[in-house]
C-alpha cells in the first residue's frame, strides 16, 4: 500500500481514513465488472473479504 511505503520507507507520518466499507466494496465490485472478473454470488469479487481483512489488520497506531 502507498501509505505503508511512505511510512516505513520514507519515515513520513501517514493518516488514512476509510469511512465507509460499503462504498469500498461497491467500488471494488465495479472494478471487478470492468475487468470482466467472475464475481461471487452477490456480485462482489472473491478476494473482497481478504482485502477487508488486510485493511483491518493494518489499522492502528504503530510505534517506530
Amino acid at each position: 500500500m502507498t501509505a505503508e511505503y511512505l511510512s516505513f520507507d520514507h519515515g513520513k507520518h501517514v493518516l488514512v481514513i476509510l469511512t465507509d466499507k460499503s462504498s469500498y466494496a461497491d467500488a471494488l465490485r465495479e472494478i471487478c465488472a470492468a475487468r470482466e472478473e467472475v464475481p461471487t454470488r452477490r456480485g462482489y469479487p472473491r478476494y473482497m473479504y481478504t482485502d477487508l481483512a488486510t485493511i483491518y489488520e493494518h489499522s492502528g497506531c504503530i510505534q517506530r
